[in-house]
């Protein structure tokens, strides 16, 4: 059985914070459904020992918070790895994921600027490039 790390997928800076938000509140509220339902499933089993038959109500939604809060954190747990999208880490990207814009254009007019894909020595015709947008979701870099 292989212990490798699976890969982790890059995402840009605001999906990066959105799962990031997701899995903490995964954590949070998975622990402390756990926490309350232990808490009612020990208060519920105290007052059965006195004969108070209420207590199985109680006890039921314990078991039922300890269910809900015991999946919330698994399911957390079991979410696939990710990384923020940097200069760095986006080296690593396949060549088909790449677009590189010309070395000799200016950062600054990035709109008239035609995307390629980063494949050496290969022509890519003039319908298959792409336009970079202002406030495009994709342009995380």
């Amino acid at each position: 059985m292989s212990t490798e790390e699976p890969q982790k997928r890059l995402v840009g800076g605001l999906e990066y914070l959105r799962i990031c938000q997701k899995r903490g509140m995964g954590y949070f509220f998975g622990g402390v459904l756990e926490v309350v339902g232990g808490i009612f499933v020990l208060v519920a089993l105290f007052a059965l020992c006195f004969g108070d038959w209420w207590c199985l109500f109680w006890g039921g939604a314990g078991t039922g918070m300890l269910w809900i809060g015991h999946r919330l954190f698994t399911k957390t747990l079991e979410a696939p790895p990710v990384e923020l999208l940097t200069k760095s880490s986006a080296k690593r990207l396949p060549e088909v994921e790449t677009l590189v814009r010309g070395s000799d254009r200016p950062a600054i007019d990035h709109h008239a600027d035609l995307l390629r894909a980063a494949k050496p020595g290969q022509e890519t015709p003039p319908e298959e490039l792409l336009r970079a947008t202002q406030g495009s979701k994709d342009n995380a870099l």
